[in-house]
């Protein structure tokens, strides 16, 4: 698995959702300027055989081609992280692709549910009819499109019928990501922050719909004892080595330091056979709801000889 430098380009946004981590940020923290991220690709070029554009959103910054053309040509794999509401414009959608250059891995949408209202409602703009067009703007160009939708108190029930919707329109991946209460989201908690029992089983549907389909599913954020039967779902088994280069600061190993700051785990929880792979909750998760919800799954104990 190729090592990746997550490259946040800033923080403006044209959506205002009501879970987004980086909250208010936008409005004090100026964007990074065309030649400190330059700087950065150039830099970094020799460590990291891919690059994530994230922010923020990337796709409203004027200089998004110029910087996409400048990954390609220091032969960086390209994945984008955005709302896909510019890509609803099939101009711009043309001259993003072309500006890759063919080095586009993956368009990463946030597609949040089926039900516009739902959808707006999260995102704090009439943004669901743009998305939708986007990602299907982005199919109809062979571009492969991945789904992030995160799981709050709002949109959990939504997700079967999401789920079918992805599938219609040709996704090849999505997953549920469960909300990281900070920023907005830390603001809004009593609205926004869902618990895992009551969301488990409507992620799980839809992963069976996905399933069925033969389109990949994951789940991040939700703890191994919560997701039985449907471990290899579990997205922090596949999670690269990231390096996290942010506006503000440089976090070398991103892995270490969410692993070890940003979740925790129970003392009950070193008596569970996943302990050494699970990573347990984001830590304001039991912070608000406790541990009830989690019980260590039992050892599986040999079969004993005949």
């Amino acid at each position: 698995m190729d090592n990746r430098l997550d490259l946040k380009v800033g923080y403006n946004c044209n959506n205002y959702c009501k879970h987004c981590v980086i909250g208010d940020k936008r409005f004090f923290i100026p964007d990074r300027t065309t030649r400190q991220l330059k700087d950065v690709l150039e830099e970094e070029k020799d460590n990291y055989q891919e690059v994530v554009f994230t922010g923020g959103e990337f796709t409203i910054r004027k200089d998004c081609f110029e910087l996409l053309s400048h990954a390609a040509s220091l032969g960086y794999k390209i994945l984008i992280q955005t709302n896909a509401r510019r890509f609803a414009y099939s101009a711009f959608c043309d001259e993003f692709l072309a500006a890759g250059q063919g080095k586009i891995m993956t368009v990463t949408g946030a597609l949040l549910s089926a039900n516009s209202d739902c959808h707006n409602y999260l995102t704090g703009a009439d943004s669901y009819r743009q998305t939708v067009k986007g990602l299907c703007n982005l199919k109809a160009r062979g571009q492969q499109v991945s789904i992030n939708t995160v799981v709050t108190k709002v949109n959990y029930r939504t997700f079967p019928d999401l789920a079918r919707f992805l599938i219609r329109i040709g996704v090849d991946v999505y997953q549920y990501a469960f909300v990281h209460a900070l920023g907005s989201a830390d603001k809004n908690i009593l609205s926004i922050l869902p618990k895992k029992s009551l969301v488990v089983p409507f992620i799980k549907m839809g992963i069976d719909i996905g399933r069925a389909a033969g389109v990949p599913v994951y789940v991040e954020a939700i703890p191994f004892c919560l997701m039985q039967g449907y471990e290899r779902n579990i997205a922090e088994n596949y999670i690269p080595q990231v390096k996290l280069n942010d506006v503000t600061n440089t976090v070398a190993d991103f892995d270490y330091v969410r692993k070890t700051y940003e979740k925790e785990k129970a003392p009950s929880c070193r008596k569970c056979a996943c302990f050494s792979v699970c990573e347990g909750p984001w830590i304001q998760y039991p912070r608000t709801y406790g541990w009830k919800e989690f019980e260590p799954i039992a050892p599986v104990k040999a079969a004993a000889k005949s």
